[in-house]
């Protein structure tokens, strides 16, 4: 649903619109049983919501003989939930990054409905806190805290832009 409103002779602009959408049946690759002979199965399943606003500013500023001058400002956000994965699917996860050498250090992107998971969160390990403390092993290096935890979302909580455009005797 959106608007376009124009004011001054077209000198001032606004376009704005919000959206929801529900995508379903994602095509998700799963591991399959070894006696099939393959390693992976694609499937058909799960369903994300995403929702978002865009708003758009437009200007001529100035409007005097040869010279024009038009402006423009942009603003858009996006939202998108995994709202349900396949059957017998608790979690999904999308990608793996090994950090440094070990696997103990690792970040996965993990797509779950359960805790109103976003696409694109992001988890992994932190450092293990006792008191507010960081808890250092005896070569004096900090422990690793073995719980995944959410370290946040890839994706940006809004994108912004602008532009400007001079025009002199129609150039």
């Amino acid at each position: 649903m959106g608007t376009e409103l124009y004011f001054f002779k077209d000198r001032l602009g606004i376009d704005a619109s919000v959206y929801q959408n529900t995508s379903a049946d994602q095509i998700i690759n799963l591991p399959a049983s070894s006696s099939s002979g393959y390693a992976t199965r694609l499937v058909n399943g799960g369903k994300i919501q995403s929702r978002g606003l865009e708003v758009s500013l437009k200007a001529v500023p100035v409007l005097q003989n040869n010279l024009r001058w038009n402006t423009n400002v942009n603003f858009s956000t996006n939202r998108s939930r995994v709202t349900q994965l396949p059957t017998c699917v608790e979690q999904y996860v999308t990608g793996f990054e090994s950090l440094y050498i070990s696997t103990d250090n690792s970040v996965f992107f993990i797509a779950t409905p359960a805790n109103k998971g976003r696409v694109g969160d992001i988890y992994g390990t932190g450092l293990l806190n006792v008191n507010g403390k960081t808890v250092y092993d005896a070569k004096g290096f900090p422990v690793r805290d073995p719980k995944l935890r959410n370290l946040g979302n890839y994706n940006p909580d809004f994108m912004l832009g602008f532009g400007n455009e001079l025009s002199y005797k129609n150039l």
